[in-house]
């Protein structure tokens, strides 16, 4: 089998339609037994998946992925697995091994991503978690015990501002301008997290960002 990931870095490129690099692990009986760096040579977007396909590549692992490009993915009959962040060879040593997967932040930009990993979990045989460092902090413990004594009442809605210079943080952290990177899904899912905690089923959320 031939795994194909989205590589800048040692890392996971968070965008597939801009990567200029594929780091291709060719696997046999479970293990990796070879893998190089490929250039893709400017192509970008669909263009990409003629690239896989080039490269004969069955899978591929990355990051943010548009639906053309999924499309385009699924007639070159390759198997996909977005959403996904971090070191390269540790995400397909985990995908090969079968390992459960924990995150600080979100799995997955789309609903239909989300769905592929919980399926591909199911299939596996293992367990997807993601929560803030912050789950379990003193702040959240106390508000659960407010909460369960009544001593604030019913909760029937939620809401949260947050004010930040982005173009301070992003001149530092060139990832806050990526797919997924920004406030929302970097400080949003703290809030979601804590949320679903409390209060247990959400029914209906609303986000709304804007750089000013």
């Amino acid at each position: 089998m031939r795994i194909a990931v989205t590589y800048e870095n040692g890392e996971i490129f968070q965008h597939f339609g801009h990567t200029q690099q594929f780091k291709v692990y060719d696997v046999a009986e479970g293990k990796i037994v070879s893998s190089q760096v490929v250039d893709t040579n400017g192509s970008g977007h669909g263009a990409l998946a003629g690239v896989l396909n080039a490269l004969n590549a069955e899978v591929l692992i990355c990051g943010g992925i548009g639906g053309g490009a999924q499309m385009a993915l699924a007639a070159a009959d390759i198997q996909l697995y977005g959403g996904v962040s971090g070191n390269a060879d540790a995400a397909v040593e985990a995908l090969l091994a079968g390992k459960h997967v924990f995150t600080e932040k979100v799995m997955t930009l789309e609903s239909s991503q989300a769905k592929e990993l919980i399926a591909l979990s199911d299939k596996m045989g293992v367990r997807l978690g993601a929560a803030p460092d912050t789950f379990m902090g003193s702040s959240v413990i106390k508000a659960r015990e407010l909460i369960e004594k009544d001593t604030i009442g019913e909760i029937t809605s939620f809401r949260i501002c947050v004010n930040s210079n982005l173009d301070i943080s992003a001149s530092i952290y060139h990832i806050l301008r990526m797919p997924g990177g920004g406030f929302l899904c970097d400080i949003g899912v703290y809030y979601l997290t804590v949320l679903v905690n409390l209060l247990g089923r959400i029914d209906r959320v609303a986000a709304m960002v804007e750089n000013c």
